[in-house]
């Protein structure tokens, strides 16, 4: 092969690695350049009107109310708190810097939306951040979306711990799904018989519940199930005999809730309806689907129960160690009442426990 030929080979291969470093370069550098384009896009995309650069000045004088640097001052939007003076009060007041100071908000902001009827300035907290990745298998375009931030209402998050609820008349879609979430869980106010009265149409509740429609279906038997908790959680004393009833009642033909409710009753306490299922199956009282179905889930149930219970209980001691250290002797007191209640028979701590409830009440 003589010189010129090898010199053009040379070229050509240059030019194929210059090529081929060209092309890697864009398949790193583009598409990190086209994300950031987006990202840049995306501030300014549903952005809110006010941005806050100094979020550790904000002041809340109360969980409904912030005060910004400039001495400007707004009210939380379609939310409402609890009663001042009450404990619920001061665990909302805690939370509620929380969205806005969450560290994952790359930016933040109020997005305001007029006055109300008492003339105060409302505004909704808002984070730029990035969504929360889903398990499973992403396609590209997925995980190029997840790696956009966008800017989001905080105000669900406020919804959902149960410490705020939503004014009357709100209809965001997302809001209300938030808060049927947590008034099924019973987080914040919605364990609480004052809020449940006040904020749950209880009359409706108990129509539910007594609504023995076929076929039920999932929804209709899901609404009679919540029901009966809300009733249960808003007023025990008056609700128990009808739950009771529905549990023992020879027409209700939805084994699923006459079990559902029995369940209930049991985590709060009452093993009556437990009690009658468990008859019923030992000396045939109900038929053949209605028993399989019953001794099916009872011992999934129980065993939940024991391990709840169980945790419950260390809990419960751990926290009366620790006020015993604090010289809390009343509230260690209670504690030790309260896990040895919890404490299924075969608790290794129960010996101790007993014991060292013994000494405290010695000393009162």
């Amino acid at each position: 092969m003589d010189r010129r030929r090898l010199r053009r080979l040379y070229k050509v291969a240059a030019l194929v690695g210059v090529g081929i470093i060209s092309v890697s370069v864009a398949l790193i550098v583009g598409p990190e350049i086209g994300v950031q384009k987006e990202i840049a896009a995306s501030e300014t995309t549903n952005a809110p009107d006010l941005l806050i650069n100094d979020i550790a000045s904000v002041q809340y004088p109360d969980p409904v109310h912030l005060r910004l640097p400039d001495g400007q001052v707004f009210r939380l939007a379609q939310v409402i708190c609890p009663d001042a003076g009450t404990p619920e009060y001061a665990q909302a007041l805690e939370l509620v810097s929380q969205p806005l100071a969450f560290h994952g908000n790359q930016k933040k902001g109020l997005r305001t939306l007029g006055a109300n009827a008492a003339g105060e300035r409302l505004a909704e907290p808002w984070g730029f951040q990035l969504a929360i990745a889903r398990c499973g298998n992403l396609t590209s375009a997925e995980r190029r979306s997840l790696s956009i931030p966008h800017w989001k209402n905080l105000t669900a998050w406020l919804v959902s711990s149960g410490l705020f609820w939503l004014e009357p008349g709100v209809t965001d879609p997302e809001l209300l799904a938030v808060q049927i979430s947590a008034r099924k869980q019973g987080l914040g106010i919605w364990a609480h018989p004052v809020y449940l009265r006040r904020l749950v149409k209880l009359a409706e509740c108990e129509a539910f519940l007594n609504r023995r429609i076929e076929p039920w279906g999932p929804e209709l038997r899901a609404r009679r199930l919540e029901s009966a908790e809300l009733l249960l959680r808003a007023n025990p004393e008056a609700h128990l005999p009808r739950l009771l009833g529905v549990v023992q009642d020879p027409k209700e033909m939805d084994i699923f809730v006459r079990v559902g409710i029995a369940q209930l009753l049991d985590k709060a306490g009452h093993k009556e309806g437990t009690e009658f299922l468990m008859e019923a199956v030992r000396r045939g009282g109900l038929n053949e689907s209605e028993i399989n179905f019953i001794k099916l889930e009872y011992p999934r149930f129980l065993q939940q129960r024991a391990m709840e219970r169980n945790n419950a209980a260390i809990a419960a001691y751990d926290s009366a160690l620790r006020r015993q250290a604090a010289g809390d002797h009343p509230g260690a007191i209670s504690d030790l009442r309260k896990a040895l209640g919890e404490a299924p028979p075969d608790w290794p701590h129960r010996r101790a426990a007993a014991e060292r409830l013994e000494q405290l009440e010695g000393k009162r």
